[in-house]
């Protein structure tokens, strides 16, 4: 904005010494009534009559220079109010179409003004306070130890926006996605406010960069265990008393209730959102943690745990009951048309054939599993339901399957089926 003692329309709009002769005579504001019309014309209607104005002003002094015989008068121009002045020079479109209603001096005037105002943005942003941050820590140099890991640190970047309420995804915590964002912060700067990081564009490079996930939703209990850590480390370290800091103090009782359950990691892939969510809602209200609602919503986890089927895994000679999370990092996929052996109501026998074991199972409701992965197409001989060394083969990625199942014996041929339960090896070499 421009400042001074004298008005901004009177710099932008040209200013004429006779207008303070005493015994002026009036022409544009020639009374009350008139003056209260003319406020209320439009924008454009006024710079209109402005121009005229103008021009006819232009023409008196022209005749003064030319004519001894007295000039009448000069016209006062008609009001355009400062914060009229402003959007016409902050709104591309209202310039371009006032711009010929103006005269040079006045657009000279607009654009140093917008110089100015550039000017002084630029020196506020490079002048930031210091009550701008939370946490301001010297720069400490490391010594790096190969036999450790790497030193985690977290730039005054993630601390300033954290505090102006833009919270991080856990995703963004993990080893190498910190590490990512430390040697990018040049280029996840917020556009308009430079100490703010952009989440969603960082999100983006994370996905680009393929570094690690970019979602909390896309995290395996692995990255999940590797992130937590670190976001805690990160709460702690925005107070200057870390161990009273209620955030971090939150966070940590937080994070130790879904750590510390007994069947946590098979359970991931049902808290997870639930962790996600009571993360969430501490933000939004402040929330502190409960452990009676912590308690109450694990019962729901289990709940919902209980109604889902159990699943099988190949393990050496023997099977094992697991959930579809535990067999991760591996790809799950699975067949409801193919079936070297035979479903029954329950595990019931197991008959050692040589080296091998050949068993019944139970798998009365597995069509239930909440899978989405595209249909293959695969050829391979038909096997009975009594030979157990066609249980092992491998799917169209190459990876080692011991079993799928349906209702009846495969048929020899090409298959199409719609992956719904597959059962990986848990030890043993892995293709």
């Amino acid at each position: 904005m421009v400042t001074g003692n004298m008005l901004r329309r009177q710099r932008f709009m040209h200013y004429d010494a006779s207008f303070d002769r005493p015994n002026r005579n009036c022409r544009t504001h020639a009374n009350d009534q008139l003056i209260s019309r003319l406020k209320k014309l439009p924008l454009q209607s006024r710079l209109e009559m402005n121009k005229k104005i103008m021009d006819r002003n232009r023409a008196r002094r022209e005749r003064a220079c030319s004519n001894s015989d007295e000039v009448s008068d000069v016209e006062s121009l008609i009001t355009i109010e400062d914060e009229e002045m402003d959007d016409i020079r902050s709104d591309p479109d209202v310039f371009a179409a006032a711009k010929p209603l103006l005269d040079a001096a006045t657009i000279r005037e607009l654009n140093r003004a917008n110089k100015e105002d550039a000017t002084r943005e630029k020196e506020a942003r490079l002048t930031l306070g210091d009550s701008e941050w939370t946490l301001e820590p010297d720069a400490i140099l490391t010594k790096i130890d190969a036999t450790q890991l790497n030193p985690i640190s977290f730039p005054p970047e993630m601390f300033f926006t954290a505090k102006h309420k833009h919270n991080f995804p856990l995703a963004f915590f993990t080893p190498k996605n910190l590490s990512f964002i430390n040697s990018n912060l040049h280029k996840n700067a917020h556009e308009d406010k430079k100490y703010i990081l952009n989440i969603s564009d960082m999100e983006k490079k994370i996905k680009g960069a393929k570094t690690g996930p970019s979602r909390d939703e896309e995290m395996t209990v692995l990255d999940w265990w590797k992130a937590y850590t670190n976001y805690h480390a990160f709460e702690s370290s925005r107070s200057m008393s870390p161990e009273n800091n209620p955030r971090a103090l939150f966070f940590k009782s937080h994070f130790n209730f879904f750590v510390n359950q007994e069947d946590s990691e098979e359970l991931y892939d049902i808290w997870r959102p639930y962790e996600a969510k009571l993360r969430q809602r501490h933000y939004e209200l402040d929330m502190e943690f409960d452990a009676a609602m912590y308690a109450n919503t694990w019962m729901e986890i289990k709940a919902i745990s209980a109604s889902r089927p159990k699943q099988y895994a190949a393990k050496e000679n023997t099977y094992q009951h697991v959930y579809p999370s535990s067999l991760s990092p591996f790809t799950l996929a699975t067949g409801t048309k193919t079936s070297p052996l035979v479903a029954s109501d329950a595990v019931r026998e197991v008959t050692r054939l040589g080296t091998r074991t050949q068993t019944t199972v139970d798998f009365p409701s597995y069509r239930t599993v909440e899978l989405k992965l595209e249909q293959r197409t695969v050829t391979r001989k038909s096997v009975s339901s009594t030979t157990a060394s066609d249980c092992a083969t491998k799917d169209a990625h190459g990876t080692s399957i011991y079993a799928r199942y349906a209702e009846a014996p495969t048929p020899a041929g090409t298959i199409t089926y719609t992956p719904e339960l597959v059962f990986f090896p848990q030890s043993g070499k892995r293709n």
